[in-house]
């Protein structure tokens, strides 16, 4: 697990990504992720929040970008599911990104679930 101060800094920084980023929720939503692309699964501190890590990455990336390779892959495979879903589900995502964030800022070691 990184350093929970880690974490807290890369989901919030993505959450004032998509408050104050410029343009419509779409490229508000890939700035978002470039903030919290370094955390993986095992950085957050709970079963829950790794769940809904997964969550989002999965829904960031459900659509596959034909020709894409290596590093480049999941950034194309973001830009391109963004692209191709609707409003509706570019705000889901948005507000599971914002609750996950929430988890993350309130999480206190003492009162961990597992």
């Amino acid at each position: 697990m990184a350093d929970i101060g880690y974490v807290r800094e890369k989901m919030s920084g993505a959450v004032r990504t998509m408050a104050r980023g410029e343009g419509g929720l779409r490229p508000r939503l890939f700035d978002a992720y470039l903030a919290f692309h370094t955390l993986g699964q095992s950085d957050f501190p709970t079963d829950e929040m790794r769940r809904d890590f997964d969550w989002i990455m999965e829904a960031l990336t459900e659509h596959k970008e034909p020709d894409t390779v290596a590093q480049a892959a999941r950034q194309g495979h973001v830009q391109y599911t963004l692209g191709q879903v609707s409003d509706a589900r570019c705000s889901e995502i948005a507000e599971r990104i914002i609750a996950l964030e929430s988890k993350v800022s309130y999480w206190e070691p003492e009162r961990a679930d597992d």
